[in-house]
């Protein structure tokens, strides 16, 4: 089976992804429903390493969930990855260039692993699957909604407004795992 490496280059709004040797390039958001797409993409794939460099925080929604969506990601230092491609010969800086360089870099030099503490691996996947249910519920009540009259509408619109508490109530847990310290040494 093929060895894949994925680079994810970091913005705030946007994660730039390359798939090596597939070659494949693609962004989605930074956000919960991007990384859940993500997460979809690589599911598939015999993934050796997923390569993210530290970037002002704005890694710490990726790193988190792909880890304890079982992922090996290995959190490496942008200068490190920078002296690399200098090194290949890329000069050039764009975010979907980055995001090529991280696979190249995760392929030729296999960094290790960054570990996710344990417990908290396991309260982020527990989370991230319960959200994941949570808008599969919510799409189903949508779905209902479009066709539901009088009684059965309120009702549908409760139990939307009750789903969506919860989703905002989960994603804010999320949120406040990742002001922890969520790399070891």
């Amino acid at each position: 089976m093929t060895k894949v490496y994925v680079g994810i280059d970091v913005s705030k709004e946007k994660l730039d992804v390359f798939i090596r040797p597939i070659g494949d390039s693609f962004q989605v958001e930074n956000n919960l429903e991007g990384l859940e797409k993500l997460k979809e993409r690589l599911s598939s794939l015999s993934i050796s390493l997923i390569v993210i460099e530290h970037s002002g925080g704005y890694e710490r929604l990726a790193f988190s969930f792909l880890s304890s969506s079982g992922f090996p990601c290995s959190l490496v230092n942008p200068k490190s990855v920078r002296d690399f491609a200098k090194a290949t010969g890329r000069l050039e800086k764009t975010d979907k260039l980055d995001a090529f360089v991280l696979a190249q870099y995760g392929e030729a030099i296999k960094p290790a692993i960054t570990p996710l503490p344990e417990e908290k691996r396991e309260r982020m996947r527990e989370l991230v699957e319960r959200r994941g249910q949570l808008v599969k519920m919510k799409v189903a009540e949508e779905n209902r909604l479009s066709k539901a009259r009088g009684k059965v509408r309120e009702s549908i619109l409760s139990v939307l407004g009750c789903i969506k508490e919860n989703i905002k109530a989960i994603e804010r847990e999320i949120e406040g795992m990742l002001g922890d310290d969520y790399v070891e040494g």
